[in-house]
């Protein structure tokens, strides 16, 4: 079971992942999820585990308009990202999520792609943004369900979430 949330931001994804995982019991899966905190706005990648590694703090100006103003770790990144994918016996996994800064990251790209393809269930983000990019790494062949998260649907998708994995 691979099931895939994506939405605008503010839409409710990662409410709707911690509420799904709540309802499953899944404490400690395998995988991470990426969170904004302090004031000044430093990135964090976070594993269920309770370890938060920064890697992305606001930078003087932004390299371009399309840019977000973010001095971005891409290998730090990527080398908590990797270790966090890698599934226990039977385990499933989160993302939350998957972006347009994870995209330059070719090595979790590739790994992704491996666990999407492999037997733990996988549970993931992927912002409306970079969906389409996302889709054309992920094998779209092994999601068993893409839902968009937006009001009229947030409420309801742990519960149906919850019961496609149990099933």
């Amino acid at each position: 079971m691979n099931i895939i949330l994506t939405g605008s931001i503010g839409a409710g994804k990662s409410t709707v992942v911690r509420a799904a995982m709540n309802r499953l019991g899944w404490r400690e899966p395998a995988g991470y999820f990426t969170r904004w905190g302090d004031p000044g706005r430093t990135l964090f990648i976070a594993t269920s585990n309770g370890r938060a590694t920064p890697v992305a703090r606001p930078a003087a100006a932004a390299p371009d308009a399309l840019s977000p103003p973010l001095v971005f770790d891409r290998a730090r990144f990527t080398r908590e990202a990797m270790a966090a994918l890698t599934p226990g016996s039977g385990n499933p996994v989160v993302v939350d999520e998957l972006g347009v800064l994870e995209l330059g990251a070719d090595d979790l790209a590739r790994r992704l792609a491996a666990v999407f393809q492999g037997p733990a269930g996988v549970l993931a983000v992927i912002q409306q943004r970079a969906f389409e990019r996302w889709m054309a790494i992920l094998d779209p062949r092994t999601l068993t369900h893409v839902f968009t998260v937006d009001s009229s649907t947030r409420n309801d998708l742990p519960a149906r979430i919850a019961a496609l994995f149990q099933a």
